[in-house]
């Protein structure tokens, strides 16, 4: 469905998970996976202003106010375009983080946002191609030395993850690149 971006839940045993609609570009998925990660640590008990609270945690976490409010001066839609390629995220929220900031008023956010919609851009926006997919980096890795190094069984490590071995096989399969490296 395109109506939901992601959600956060707790297992039966207390660790947390985060679910992403991969249907969404990755642009949208980052600022998805902050703003469920900003609930878990901030709402176990749902309440009024909860979603607000954890836009405004996922947009400092990810566009900190001290970095970013300069660079959206002016606010444009092709300064936003360009401004995505940096900071990975949608041009959307880009455009609502300088409503936050009062970069601009409310009236000039919906008559971009009115503009967003008439190029096309709420439903694609452009250099998606150029935004990869975020994958952990090191979770095979990870999950090898556990089984091969530390001794623990493939039952072990999928009570310790609380997912099912067909799960792991999946995550043993996936080979992401790494995007950093230790340094020593």
């Amino acid at each position: 469905t395109s109506k939901l971006e992601g959600v956060s839940t707790f297992t039966n045993t207390g660790r947390p998970i985060i679910f992403v609609n991969s249907a969404f570009p990755p642009s949208r998925r980052i600022a998805t996976v902050v703003h469920e990660f900003g609930h878990m640590l901030m709402h176990r008990i749902p309440y009024p202003d909860t979603e607000q609270q954890a836009w405004e945690f996922a947009a400092e976490f990810l566009m900190p106010a001290a970095d970013i409010k300069a660079e959206l001066l002016p606010v444009t839609i092709d300064r936003l375009a360009r401004l995505k390629l940096r900071w990975h995220v949608s041009i959307a929220y880009l455009l609502r983080r300088a409503l936050s900031l009062n970069l601009i008023s409310e009236q000039v956010y919906k008559g971009l946002c009115i503009h967003l919609t008439r190029i096309g851009y709420r439903k694609t926006e452009p250099h998606e191609e150029f935004l990869e997919a975020d994958r952990p980096a090191l979770e095979k890795e990870l999950l090898e030395t556990h089984l091969q190094d530390l001794g623990y069984s493939r039952t072990d490590v999928c009570e310790l993850l609380d997912i099912e071995e067909s799960d792991l096989d999946e995550l043993l399969e996936t080979k992401p690149t790494p995007q950093l490296r230790i340094v020593q």
